[in-house]
């Protein structure tokens, strides 16, 4: 780093620069990890923005960090769905579809796709993932009922996708717990691959007419 610049005399070769300089100071940063350290007795406060685009620059953040430690980033081509909508069952104001989609080349997510009848659309969408439930996205107990709050969402005028998480129902392609040394060579693990299955989801949504 260039701290001084001066002329030193003149000659009969001509002026003479001296540049004096000093060396560069390394700046050390440390490791948030290690100097706020959070536990369960940990007090969350939740952050506040001053404008729209404090909000935005945080948000671009907060999104980038969750696709990068699911294995998303950059975020993996999309190629066509081949969305399969077929078993249609017409019940009092509502109806239900088998859906199955290739979120991934080979891999198949599955779901079911409730609909509003006797009423005029556009109809708002609603994408649901099920829980964890023994049953997953067909759970029909006194603990929760999936189909019924489907049913009740699309009695109420919504499109509703209710899908699978990978190893339930449908998608039983891979477990649901897996992570051994040779997945590690597929660069994306169970979170990764369940938060694409849902930007699929989304996808076919937004592709309904």
């Amino acid at each position: 780093m260039l701290s001084h610049l001066f002329q030193r005399g003149a000659s009969k070769w001509g002026a003479v620069l001296v540049l004096v300089c000093t060396p560069l100071v390394a700046q050390v940063h440390e490791d948030s990890r290690n100097a706020d350290i959070h536990s369960s007795r940990t007090h969350f406060k939740m952050p506040t923005f001053s404008s729209r685009e404090a909000w935005e620059q945080r948000a671009a953040f907060l999104r980038k960090q969750i696709l990068s430690s699911a294995g998303l980033l950059p975020l993996p081509d999309k190629n066509p769905l081949n969305a399969q909508v077929f078993g249609k069952i017409d019940r009092e104001g509502y109806s239900v579809e088998k859906v199955l989609l290739e979120t991934y080349p080979g891999f198949y997510l599955g779901g079911n796709l409730y609909r509003p009848r006797g009423k005029q659309g556009p109809f708002p969408a609603i994408s649901t993932p099920h829980g964890h439930f023994a049953y997953g996205r067909l759970e029909n107990t006194t603990l929760v009922s999936t189909p019924a709050r489907c049913i009740n969402l699309a009695l109420q005028g919504f499109v509703v996708f209710s899908y699978d998480m990978i190893g339930y129902n449908d998608t039983n392609q891979i477990p649901h717990h897996w992570g051994e040394p040779v997945h590690e060579l597929w660069s994306i693990g169970p979170m990764g691959l369940q938060l694409w299955d849902s930007i699929r989801a989304i996808d076919l949504l937004a592709a309904l007419h």
